[in-house]
């Protein structure tokens, strides 16, 4: 099996040809790279795709590697993130010694080595489930996702992928429908107040038809609805398993796995 097809690596060097070659290295061994030329545009990618692993340059300018390695410690000073260190100087594993630092590579290094030390932090950490899961994306549950709100949905999208869900996305309500009866989702999410056909009334009409009732929904109302708006409850229907009146992302992937346990 290669562990390494669906791990999602996060390279930040300064130094655009050693990203040019890391991409090359990286994506010819079936791994998923995301580039970042600075610590700085290497937080901003953390927030938009959060890798499985990052590759990091310590001699970065700016706020600079250990600035980095600070920004992504947690309070008892591990890492949010298995952490490849790539280093010019020889020695320096003893200055990471408080750092929970996966494994260093002494710069310029060899592609076979950094593939080495990435399958060795794959195994050591025990990522090998999450990437066959990755890999296999028939076993992953799949999730049709009405928003009407273009940044929203691309947030809730990418936290249900990085959940482990395969999902597809719609933006009005009246494509719904459609896109049931040709994909067949495990679960239906939708916003309760969407354009062109509310979530509530939605399901209602799913629920009518023979071949898609069993198809279970879960309703989510908006993040920043208001007390009067949210408290109003959506119609309720068998297939309805879950109305989640907060709008929390969060709250909305767990309901989602409550959901499907029970199915």
């Amino acid at each position: 099996m290669n562990t390494s097809v669906g791990v999602r690596v996060l390279v930040i060097d300064d130094d655009r040809n050693v990203l040019s070659g890391l991409r090359r290295t990286l994506e010819g061994d079936g791994y998923e790279a995301v580039l970042a030329e600075s610590a700085e545009k290497g937080l901003e990618v953390l927030k938009e795709t959060p890798p499985d692993i990052i590759v990091l340059d310590i001699g970065l300018p700016g706020m600079g590697g250990i600035g980095f390695l600070k920004e992504i410690s947690l309070p008892d000073g591990k890492l949010k993130y298995p952490v490849v260190v790539l280093t010019g100087r020889k020695k320096m594993a003893d200055f990471f010694s408080n750092m929970d630092v996966d494994a260093f590579i002494e710069k310029p290094c060899e592609p076979s080595d950094l593939l080495k030390r990435l399958k060795s932090v794959i195994a050591s950490r025990g990522m090998v489930k999450s990437v066959v899961e990755k890999s296999t994306p028939h076993l992953r549950k799949r999730i049709l996702l009405a928003e009407d709100d273009a940044e929203r949905g691309k947030v809730i999208k990418r936290r249900f992928s990085d959940a482990g869900f395969d999902v597809e996305s719609v933006d009005a309500g009246a494509d719904v429908m459609e896109r049931v009866f040709l994909k067949r989702p495990d679960v239906v999410v939708m916003k309760r107040i969407l354009h062109g056909m509310n979530g509530d009334r939605m399901a209602s009409l799913m629920y009518e038809l023979p071949k898609i009732k069993d198809i279970p929904v879960v309703l989510y109302d908006e993040a920043n609805d208001d007390e009067e708006n949210s408290s109003k409850l959506p119609e309720k229907t068998a297939n309805v398993r879950r109305h989640v009146s907060s709008g929390n992302v969060e709250d909305i992937v767990s309901a989602v796995k409550v959901v499907l346990a029970s199915v």
